[in-house]
This record gives structure tokens, C-alpha cells and sequence, in this order.
């Protein structure tokens, strides 16, 4: 138990160096300090392309599991399998520019991942009529708002009225900037206090804790 409370703690103690570098070297101009920041920040990318490979292990082990147990839909798992070991062959024998790499990239990921993103529009659709209901005033408010920039992104609706334009683009640049902006700033505090409670041990579950 011991070993383990000990290489956490030597995880932790490297996750704080290395937070503070990159964070002291972000408001303090220093060659130096530049140079092993960047340093740093390569290892990260080098620790990184590991994880993408553990996580490849990982995937070909469960899928793989479930293709020999015969398990429910095992056949998709056996397509994603023998996609995944396709490409990793193909990419390491001809690199990225290799014609069949593109024509798999191309022909193969790039539309599945087109036709996955696409389903996402079903998902808001059904979000926003439940969202647009009339139950405050609120919104109202919102639903007017939706109304009036939907009126505004079509083109037919143009002719009729100049001014629908004018009020969706306002809508736009005014309300709806403000309202991401505040979301934006709200995220950064978040992940900044993510942050410090992870150098200054507080959010044990970072490495494996409880």
C-alpha cells in the first residue's frame, strides 16, 4: 500500500513542477524558462501519443473480447477492429499519403464522421421545441429571439422585410455575444480552479484517487 500512496505522490509532485513552469513562464519573459517549458510541453505531447496508443490496446481488447464471446452487435465491433488495424497498417507501411490511407480517411472516416455529427441536428431540433415552449417569460423571450434569427437566416423572408435581417443581426452581434462571452469567462474559471486543485492535491480523483 505504501509503494502506491508513494508513486502517487511522486506523480503529484511532478504534475506540480510542471504546472508551475508552464504557468510562470506564460507572465514571466525568461530565455531559459522558455526553453524548458517547451521542453515540458513536448514530453506532454510525447506522453499523449502513448496514451492514444494504450487507448488503442485498450479498445482492441475489449472489442476484441466481445467479438469471441460472440456478444450482441459483435459484428460492429468486428468492423470497427478491422477498420482500426487497417488504418494503423496502412499509416506505418505508406505514411499518412499513401493513396489508400486517403481513400480510407477520405471515403470511409471522413463520412461516417460527417454522418454521426449530422444525427446531432435531430438531437437539437428536439431540444430546442422542448426548450421553446412558453412556460415563462423568459421564455418567451427565447422563443422570440429564435423565431426572429430563424426568420433572419432565410432568404425569403428577406424580401418581404428588410428590417428582419437588421433585428437577427443584432440579435447576433449584441445578445448572443454577451451571453457566450459570459459563458466563456465562466468555463476559464472553471478550468483554472480545476487546475489549482490539481496542483495543490485537492482534486485526488486526477490521478486514480478518492
Amino acid at each position: 500500500m505504501t509503494s502506491i500512496d508513494l508513486r502517487r505522490d511522486i506523480a503529484y509532485v511532478i504534475v506540480f513542477i510542471m504546472g508551475i513552469i508552464t504557468t510562470v513562464e506564460y507572465f514571466v519573459v525568461s530565455p531559459g524558462l522558455r526553453s524548458i517549458s517547451a521542453d515540458v510541453q513536448s514530453w506532454a505531447t510525447i506522453v499523449a501519443a502513448f496514451s492514444l496508443g494504450v487507448g488503442s490496446i485498450n479498445l482492441l481488447r475489449i472489442h476484441g473480447r466481445q467479438v469471441v464471446k460472440r456478444g450482441q452487435g459483435y459484428y460492429n465491433n468486428a468492423v470497427l477492429l478491422a477498420g482500426m488495424c487497417m488504418t494503423i497498417v496502412v499509416g506505418l507501411w505508406g505514411t499518412t499519403s499513401h493513396p489508400t490511407y486517403q481513400f480510407i480517411f477520405f471515403n470511409i472516416l471522413y463520412p461516417s464522421d460527417t454522418a454521426v455529427w449530422s444525427l446531432l441536428g435531430f438531437y437539437i431540433a428536439s431540444a430546442a421545441v422542448r426548450t421553446l415552449r412558453i412556460r415563462t417569460k423568459e421564455g418567451a423571450v427565447l422563443l422570440v429571439a429564435g423565431i426572429l434569427t430563424l426568420i433572419k437566416n432565410s432568404p425569403t423572408m428577406g424580401v418581404v422585410w428588410g428590417g428582419f435581417s437588421v433585428i437577427g443581426d443584432w440579435l447576433l452581434s449584441v445578445p448572443n455575444s454577451a451571453a457566450v462571452r459570459g459563458i466563456m469567462i465562466c468555463s476559464a474559471i472553471g478550468v483554472l480552479a480545476l487546475g489549482l486543485r490539481v496542483l495543490l492535491r485537492q482534486e485526488r480523483t486526477s490521478l486514480g484517487g478518492r
